[in-house]
C-alpha cells in the first residue's frame, strides 16, 4: 500500500466516523426506553430504610430529589420512586 492509497483509505474512515456519530447525536432517548436500563429495586437491594452507618438516599450522588426535600425522588441507577431515607447497594456518598 502506497501513501496515497493509505492517506485516501483513513479519510474515507474519518469521514463514515464522523457521519456515524452525527446518526447517534440525533437520536433522541424516550423516558420509558430510559427507564428500562435502570436496575429493579429488587435486583438493586433498594430498601425504604437507611443503611450501615446512617448512609441513605438522599447523601448520595445518584439520588435526584424531588421539589419536596421529604417526598420520595428518583434514582439515576434504581427504577421507580425512591425514599430519601432509603437505601441500596449502588449508594455512593456525595463527596
Amino acid at each position: 500500500m502506497n501513501r496515497r492509497t493509505w492517506i485516501k483509505d483513513m479519510a474515507g474512515k474519518a469521514a463514515l466516523a464522523g457521519m456515524a456519530g452525527m446518526v447517534v447525536a440525533t437520536q433522541k432517548v424516550s423516558p420509558a426506553r430510559a427507564d428500562s436500563n435502570l436496575a429493579s429495586q429488587s435486583s438493586a437491594g433498594y430498601m425504604a430504610a437507611p443503611g450501615p452507618a446512617g448512609a441513605h438516599c438522599a447523601i448520595c450522588t445518584l439520588f435526584v430529589p424531588a421539589s419536596d426535600p421529604t417526598a420520595p425522588g428518583t434514582c439515576q441507577a434504581v427504577a421507580g420512586t425512591i425514599s430519601p431515607n432509603g437505601y441500596c447497594n449502588y449508594y455512593s456518598a456525595k463527596s
